[in-house]
């Protein structure tokens, strides 16, 4: 529609209909809005909240259902803040909860955050706690994707007392959940608090939940090291999946891809980030297939294939570099020092882990940060230039 006519149709209709009918033809669009985006974001994870009965079975991949969610974004996102804004609460919330997985994995994240927010201030006004609290934990979850998680562990802790006193041990696993993804300088406590929150979706049959957790005590496991228990952890995943749940697929793959490299099965490796690329480019999971693709790339420098890993890897910072990623651009340069020292160039590899230190200096990453200054050290030994560095 083009802008003049849709300013025209908008001033007609506040001029000739009234409050009611205006409120009335509103809740329609709201509600249809909901059952189309709920049908057509089956691909797609559930929210981190609670899910509300009669959600439809997650499916694989849909083209078309991606294609008409991409090509309504902005109207929906508009539904659900003119339903908050007009105090229709009920309706903006079940839309927001629908439509926020497609945004957040697409990457739309400020969307995401902005109509969160909109949808949160109503249930506020309302004096619904309930949706308040199910909202405020989809939009933390939404943070913690874009690799903020230090600016809502406040917000989880908050949360979780807030359920525990309520008596809601639903949304409070998933406050728990949160409270774990926070945890970024005590992996351990991290661990604990995922394998927690993992029993009590056991227990309440919230496979949903369930995929979430198993997902951080698997990521938990792989930056603590141990990777027999993250395959372990995938393996599970993965079954618990059976072909639907695409983007927890994908991640597993992931995965366990990682815990078979790092423990020298790299030919094994190579098949599980190839799965989980093409299964992210399915779904159109940018994140997702920027991590696969390095991570393959990786894989291919540590079997000697160097030219193919260079190539790939400055794709993967063409990627990183167009959507903003400055971690992932960090971790690219990090697996480019890594193929440059299998292929004797310890100059370039200082200087790609170089790199990828100045880049993680922004975020909250210990383990990665850890991991660069180890090398930066051992490759200023290799080139005789310890010095004032030996202490890095």
């Amino acid at each position: 529609m083009h802008d003049l006519l849709r300013s025209f149709a908008s001033e007609l209709f506040a001029a000739e209909e009234s409050e009611g009918r205006r409120e009335a033809a509103l809740r329609r669009v709201a509600a249809e809005a909901c059952v189309r985006v709920t049908d057509a974001a089956r691909e797609l994870p559930l929210a981190f909240a609670p899910p509300p009965s009669g959600v439809p079975t997650r499916t694989p991949p849909s083209a078309e259902d991606g294609a008409w969610l991409s090509a309504e974004r902005g109207v929906l996102v508009a539904v659900v803040v003119a339903a908050a804004r007009a105090g229709l609460v009920t309706e903006s919330a079940d839309l927001a909860y629908a439509l926020a997985p497609f945004l957040i994995v697409r990457g739309f994240h400020d969307d995401a955050v902005y109509l969160l927010g909109e949808a949160i201030e109503a249930a506020a006004a309302a004096g619904d706690a309930s949706v308040e609290t199910r909202l405020r934990l989809v939009r933390a979850d939404a943070e913690v994707v874009r690799r903020r998680a230090h600016t809502v562990a406040a917000e989880f802790r908050r949360l979780l007392d807030r359920c525990e006193r309520a008596g809601d041990r639903h949304s409070a696993a998933y406050a728990l959940l949160g409270v774990a993804a926070t945890l970024e300088d005590d992996l351990e406590s991290a661990l604990a608090a995922a394998t927690r929150a993992a029993d009590r979706f056991l227990t309440l049959g919230d496979t949903h939940g369930l995929l979430n957790a198993w997902t951080e005590v698997g990521g938990v496991q792989l930056l603590l090291g141990r990777y027999d228990d993250a395959a372990a952890t995938c393996r599970r995943t993965l079954a618990l999946t059976e072909g639907e749940n695409a983007v927890h697929s994908a991640g597993a793959r992931r995965g366990l891809g990682i815990a078979c490299y790092e423990t020298g099965r790299v030919e094994e490796a190579v098949g599980h980030y190839r799965a989980s690329l093409a299964l992210s480019r399915e779904l159109r999971w940018d994140e997702g297939e920027r991590s696969a693709l390095r991570r393959l790339a990786e894989a291919e420098g540590a079997l000697g294939r160097f030219d193919r890993a260079t190539s790939m890897l400055a794709e993967c910072m063409e990627m990183c570099a167009r959507a903003g990623d400055a971690r992932g651009e960090a971790l690219t340069a990090y697996a480019l020092g890594e193929v440059c020292r299998w292929r004797g160039d310890e100059r370039a590899a200082l200087d790609h882990f170089t790199a990828c230190s100045a880049l993680l200096s922004r975020h909250s990453e210990p383990v990665w940060s850890a991991r660069t200054r180890e090398q930066i050290a051992r490759s200023r030994a290799a080139l005789g230039e310890l010095g004032a560095w030996g202490a890095v």
